[in-house]
This record gives C-alpha cells, structure tokens and sequence, in this order.
C-alpha cells in the first residue's frame, strides 16, 4: 500500500470479539518497529504500511472508546486536517464512555451517559487473540452525527464549570472542531454535515465561557457567519457547487441573547430581539427568547427596563389584561408574541430584588423597589386567581418580593416582610400549597430584613425563625427544604452583633457559632460568621471580651494555615478586633492594639494590609488609654506614630483627628498643652482645616485643648470669628472650606 495511492476507506463490521485499545496499541507499535527496522520494504511502503496500521488502530478505537466509527482518508494532503479534527475530538473522553442517546423530534439532543471502564482479564500464555472472549457492555449504536454533538456539548458543559482549575479555550476548542468537521464534509471527506445541535452547543459554549473577555462577540460573529451564509446559499442555489450550511433556529438566537444577558450586556439583547421581530433571520421569537431579555435587564440592575419589557409582552398579547385603556387601544392591532408566564414576573421581580443590591443603591429605586415588587405579586396573584394558568405565583415570587423588602431601610418593611412570610406559612399549611412551604433562603430573607428594622425584639425573633428551622430539619432530615446552612445561621448572629439593647447578645452570637461547628458540613462557619461574632465581641466591654476576640482571630489564622480557605483572617478581622481592645476596659489597651498591628503588618498578605479603620482603631485605644503616666506616655508615642503612618500611606478622615486630639489633649505630661505640644496641635488643625474635615466632634476637641483666650485665637487665626464667643461656635460657624469634607458620624461613642 502506498501513500500516493489515491483513496482508502477503512470500515470494519462490529464483531462479537472484544479487542482492547490497550492490545490494539500494542499491535501497532509491534508493526511500526517491523517496519522502520525492515532492510525488505522502501520508503513509500513502510509508510503506506505504518499509516494504514495506525487508520487501523484508530478504528478499532472508536470502537471501543466511542470516537468517530468511521473515517474516509483521501490523498496524502488531506491527512493533517483529517488527524486534527479526530485529535480535537480524543481530547474530550477519559476512558470508555457508554453513551444512551435519543433524538428527539425537536433535533434537540437529551443525553444521559454513564460511564464503565471494563475490567482487564489476564490473558494466558499462547491464547489466541481472535477467540479471546471478553463480555461486551450494553451499549446503544451511535452516528458520527450524535459522536460530534456529544462532544462538542460536553466541551460546552466544561466551558461552564465554575471551577479555578477549568480548562481554559474551550470554546475556542469547540468551534474548531464544528469547523473542521463541516470543511472535511463539504470536501467529501466526512460522512455527516453538523447540524443546528452542533451550533447550538459550540455558541452555548461561548456563552458559558468567562474566561474570555470577548466571548460575546465571538459568538455573534460565529452566528451572523452562518446566517449570512445560509443567505448566500438562498442566492448561489443553481450553483452544484454551492455548500450547504445550518441554518440557525430561535435556539440559536436564544442561547445569544442569554450569552449577553449573562455579562449584562442589556442593550445587546434587547437590539438583537428587535431584529429578530423584524423577520430578518427568518425565526420566531419564543418565551424564551423574551424572558431572556427580562433577565439581561435584571442583571443589569434596571429594573424599570424589565418592567417595560413586560407591559409590551402583556400588551401584545393579551391586551384586555391591560388596566389601562390607552395601551389597549395601541396594541389591539399589532401582532401577538408569546404570553408572559410566571419566569416572566419572577425574572422582573430579580429584577426589583437586585436594584438595591451589590454596590451603590440608584438613589431613584431605594423607595420603589419593594412596592413594586409587591404590586407585581398581587398581578400574579390576579392573573391567576382570574383563570391564568400560565402565571401562578410561586416559592420563588414570594422569597424575591422578600429579598427586596430585606434590603429596605424603609419604615415598616420589616413588618411587610413578615406579613407575607406568615401568609406563605399559611397557604403552604391550610390551603394545600406545599410548593409555598418556606425554604432556606426564604428564612434568610426573613431574618435579614430583622437585622434592618432596628427593633429591640428582632434579635429575638429572628432566633425564634432560626429555631423553626431547625426543627423542621431534625424532624425531615436531608428532605427537609429548609436546611439552616451558614448564611442563615449568620443572619441571626449579625442581629445579635448589632446588639438592639440586648447585654447578652456576645454569649447569644457565641452560643451560635458553636451550635454550627456541631452541626458539621450543614452549616461550617465562615470568614463573615467570625466576622459578626467579633462584632459582638465590641459591645461587650467586659474584661474577657478582648481575650475571647483575640482566640477566635487565632483560631481562624489556624484553621487557615490548615487549609481551610473559608476562613482566611483579613484586614476587616483585625480591625474588629482592635475596635474590641479600643473598647475595653483594660488600661494597656493602646500596648495591645499596637502589637495586634504589628502582628498583621507581619502576615504581609494582599488581604491584611492596614487601612484607615485599622490606624484609627489604634488611634481610639490610645485617646482612650488610662493608667500609670508611663502607660500614658507609652499610648502617646504610639498615637504620633501612627498619626505620622496616616499621613504617609493614606488619606485621613474627620475621626482620624477626633481621636488623635483626644489622645493628644488626655495623654499629655502637663494639665495642658503649651509650648511646642500647643504649636504642633495648632499645626494638625490648620491641616485637618486645609482638608475641609472639620465637623462638630473635630472642633469640640480642638475647644477642650484650648486653655486660655490665646490659644482660642490661635485656632481662629485668619477669620472673622476671633471676636465671637469661643465656646458657643459649632463646626456650621466655620468657614465653609474648613468642614467641605467633613463626615458625620453621630453615633459614634468616643
């Protein structure tokens, strides 16, 4: 056999003889060292004879390992092409996987695989290969057709995976290898064309992978290809030459849309379902492809968009839903689209859900966002109770309305919020509606918006919520769908930390965290439960409070060194715990302070670095220092230490000098400041002024450090104000320049 012969196609029938790829691997390195060592054979036979072995080999492969089942090979050129594409393909399996495959009328592809490595029997000396027997695993014929889409489906699903280590350019990958098989078809060289499945799962693909930043338009560019093509195809048919490609469907454009709506890519997605009502890919917009668009609005936080998007949805089809009169008559002649179903309300609902969320709130949604979540509840409700079957308010519309109510600062939300979270308790009890029963993240809605009314009792209730959980839990098990996990667990403790008049809330927050640690896997605590137990730990004020703080910041730098990654210690732990020594009765505390910073100046972590809640912490423990005069000299070297730190590596604030004239006023040998102490205290006000962070508590400060009519004037130097009585000026009597920038921090205990 020769390579410059010109065509050879390979097939072998399925037999009932079982050869391993391992046994087949071996045959053909046997055969391609007979042939280089051959001093009988030329050039071009040994590697006629090589190539044929190793087309053999990869046959015999995808028998066994569920590759291509059959190949075409055509002169010597096409080869490389040819071993790319079935390379792209080897790439995805691990070892045999057995395949159950159903193609559906839809041409969509459901798929179930499991996967079986055959065990290996010892075969014994002299057995002959061709008898040797091995049972063969049930397994359904496959077409190079479903081979193509399976794989090119799991390089999509590997393209989703959230995982760190996953693989990235897999998409990339995908799209090659549909191209490649489509080129080898047209060339002859392939049996099967890819069908809309295979671009269906390389643009699903794109749209899943996060890795790369232009993803998105990749995708588009990859399906406007084929449109345009499919259109060039319209245009050339008379041409025999001419090469057929799929034709994408409403699923192609779908997974387009979702792939923009995931970046939050909103404007994107609405053009393209524009286009697509306009009939210019020859598709009809779905469901789907609607709710899609709801979603794109919802991730990018614009609620009211969303809410559009759905009026026109109800008003284009079904315009007597509409309340008012005047859409009515807009739409009664336009054509109708698809009617919105509960995914509908539900995505405009996220929608409302998030526009308080994540960031900085858009002022105009802080007071909408609940009430209109909850009008469009009631619509559902409406729609539904007047024979829509298509909306029915479910478990996930009542816990979004909840999540908005949660995020709300306004008067009365927690009460709404609890009224509606009893009313699903009720229908999920009296009425029958089991799918209305509470789950885990309903609770944690529930607790959280207790967390935010300020009421003295929500601490309690909230662990009365807590409770009910947990009983449910022990009494259903794992099939309970209210497993109190870690984000409820620390709800609760966040409402006991912001204590809400309670003395016992540090042992409560305390009493929390250990009953999680029991629980196990449910419920492991992570870096923010530690985070609200040492906020706790703050109102306590008590002489063990600073001991415990410090054994739980320990106790996290442990299990982190240990390879729990949940609780790496970062800058936010130490600064509570250098809040807990500032509040502390201990006399050393600005000692202890400055060595806790020490110790996490030495972590030297992205995570820990100091900022200015850490300096001003310190700055707190040494104004509030107390003791011998060598402690208080001690604090006051420590606060001009770390003053100095502020002012080199970050911007100051107006409780940065609150704290640091009371450290200096406090700690001072003398009764009062004279001499150069004075004059380097005039000098940080005139700078805290230059700064504009002057505010009430700032020059209350500067008034008490005052002690003679000189030194009032010196602070006053340069205004009109050195005539006015000293002690009767607030900050709003300053010079505008001096308080531009100040901050208001009223209850804030100095």
């Amino acid at each position: 056999i020769s390579c410059r012969s010109p065509c050879l196609f390979l097939t072998q029938e399925r037999s009932n003889s079982w050869i391993s790829s391992d046994e087949i691997f071996r045959i053909f390195l046997i055969m391609y060292i007979i042939c280089h060592h051959s001093l009988f054979m030329s050039h071009s036979t040994m590697n006629g004879m090589i190539l044929a072995f190793f087309f053999f080999f990869l046959h015999c492969a995808s028998k066994t390992n569920g590759f291509i089942t059959k190949f075409q090979l055509g002169r010597c050129h096409k080869f490389s092409d040819t071993s790319k594409a079935i390379a792209l393909q080897a790439k995805i399996g691990g070892g045999p996987v057995l395949w159950n495959t159903e193609i559906r009328n839809d041409a969509s592809l459901k798929i179930s695989s499991e996967r079986r490595t055959p065990s290996r029997q010892r075969r014994g000396k002299g057995r002959n290969l061709s008898t040797h027997s091995i049972p063969q695993a049930p397994m359904t014929n496959r077409t190079p057709l479903q081979s193509l889409n399976l794989n090119l489906n799991s390089l999509a699903k590997q393209a989703s995976s959230r995982n760190s280590q996953a693989d990235h350019g897999v998409a990339a990958r995908a799209q090659e290898l549909l191209q490649r098989i489509e080129a080898l078809h047209n060339e002859g060289y392939y049996a099967v064309a890819p069908d809309v499945v295979s671009l269906n799962s390389v643009l699903n693909a794109w749209a899943q992978d996060e890795s790369d930043p232009d993803a998105t338009s990749k995708a588009f560019q990859l399906l406007l290809s084929y449109h345009e093509t499919e259109e060039d195809d319209h245009s050339d048919a008379s041409d025999s030459n001419s090469i057929n490609r799929v034709k994408p469907d409403i699923i192609s454009f779908n997974t387009m849309i979702l792939a923009f709506a995931k970046r939050g890519a909103s404007k994107e997605a609405r053009t393209l379902l524009e286009r697509i009502q306009t009939s210019e890919f020859e598709v009809e917009p779905n469901i789907i492809s609607y709710n899609s668009v709801l979603y794109a609005h919802a991730i990018a936080r614009e609620p009211e968009a969303a809410e559009r998007v759905l009026k026109d949805m109800i008003a284009s089809s079904s315009p007597q839903l509409l309340l008012d009169s005047d859409i009515k008559d807009i739409w009664a002649n336009r054509t109708l689209t698809p009617k919105p179903d509960t995914n509908s309300f539900n995505t405009v609902l996220l929608a409302w859900a998030r526009s308080n969320q994540w960031g900085k709130p858009k002022q105009r949604y802080l007071k909408s966002a609940c009430a209109k979540a909850e009008d469009l509840l009631w619509h559902m409700e409406n729609l539904h109770g007047a024979g829509n079957k298509l909306v029915e308010p479910d478990i996930y519309s009542y816990t979004l309305v909840l999540q908005a109510l949660s995020q709300s600062r306004r008067p009365g939300a927690s009460k709404r919020a609890m009224k509606l979270f009893r009313n699903m308790e009720r229908l999920s009890r009296e009425e029958g509606k089991e799918n209305l029963s509470p789950n885990t993240v309903t609770y944690t809605n529930a607790i959280t918006s207790l967390c935010h009314s300020g009421s003295p009792q929500a601490a309690t209730q909230a662990q009365a919520l807590l409770q009910d959980m947990l009983d449910r839990y022990e009494k259903e098990g794992d099939n309970c769908n209210c497993i109190p996990d870690t984000v409820a667990f620390t709800a609760v403790i966040t409402c006991w930390a912001r204590g809400y008049q309670h003395d016992d809330s540090p042992n409560q927050a305390l009493a929390l965290m250990e009953r999680m640690k029991l629980m196990g896997d449910v419920a492991p605590p992570n870096a923010l439960t530690y985070t609200s137990v040492l906020k706790a730990m703050t109102e306590s004020q008590t002489s063990t409070s600073a001991a415990v703080a410090t054994s739980l910041l320990e106790e996290m730098i442990e299990a982190y060194r240990n390879g729990n990654a949940a609780l790496e210690p970062t800058s936010i732990h130490y600064n509570v715990v250098l809040d807990v020594y500032a509040k502390s009765p201990h006399f050393d505390k600005a000692v202890r302070a400055y060595g806790l910073y020490q110790k996490m100046m030495a972590q030297n972590t992205t995570n820990t670095q100091a900022n200015i809640v850490t300096y001003n912490s310190i700055l707190r423990a040494c104004a509030n220092t107390f003791g011998s005069p060598e402690t208080k000299s001690t604090a006051h070297n420590i606060a001009i230490k770390i003053f100095d730190k502020v002012l080199k590596t970050c911007q100051p604030s107006s409780i940065t000098f609150v704290f640091f004239f009371k450290a200096l006023r406090k700690l001072q040998t003398s009764s009062t400041l004279q001499g150069k102490e004075w004059k380097a205290f005039v000098k940080t006000f005139q700078y805290c002024c230059k700064l504009g962070l002057v505010n009430d508590f700032v020059f209350d400060q500067a008034k008490l450090a005052c002690s003679n009519k000189q030194q009032e004037r010196d602070l006053l130097s340069s205004t009109p104000l050195q005539e006015q009585e000293f002690g009767n000026l607030k900050a709003a009597d300053l010079p505008p320049k001096w308080t531009r920038n100040a901050s208001d921090f009223r209850a804030t205990k100095l």
